[in-house]
């Protein structure tokens, strides 16, 4: 079955916060903050990103990455370590960069499983697209944050 989450990035306050609950009905997000509080939001105040069901190929502590919508990652393709984003576009989902031919790949095409979990292999996640818009327009390396 599957496993559908979402993450919310608050648009005034540019944070990141963990949805646990969406009212669709009343228009209303259901939120964790990374301080343990909750929190409830509008629509209009936070825009959703929705878990790809994809997962990257970097293992920790807490298990391998979460690859959601908007997601920032390093992906070595072809003898490089390219840094891009991840996006639903036409119904699938893709990693743009515009070191690829067409400028995007479809992961679907790259993805692997072992019946339990997808993951994307030669890959970690390494932030998102609000914290880190401005070095991918720049065409610039992300720095690592541990």
């Amino acid at each position: 079955m599957r496993e559908i989450k979402f993450r919310a990035w608050h648009l005034r306050l540019k944070k990141m916060f963990a949805v646990y609950s969406v009212d669709w009905k009343h228009g209303l997000v259901f939120c964790e903050g990374s301080d343990g509080n909750t929190h409830t939001f509008g629509f209009i105040d936070v825009e959703l990103k929705q878990f790809t069901e994809i997962h990257d190929d970097h293992e920790t502590e807490e298990g391998f990455g979460e690859i959601y919508d908007g997601a920032v990652i390093e992906y070595h393709h072809e003898g490089q370590i390219i840094v891009c984003s991840v996006q639903y576009e036409g119904g699938r989902i893709l990693l743009a960069a515009n070191e690829f031919d067409d400028g995007y790949l479809w992961i679907n095409d790259l993805i692997e499983n072992d019946d339990s979990l997808w993951w994307l292999p030669e890959s970690k996640v390494i932030g998102h697209i609000y914290e880190q818009l401005d070095s991918l327009r720049d065409g610039e390396k992300i720095a690592e944050s541990d």
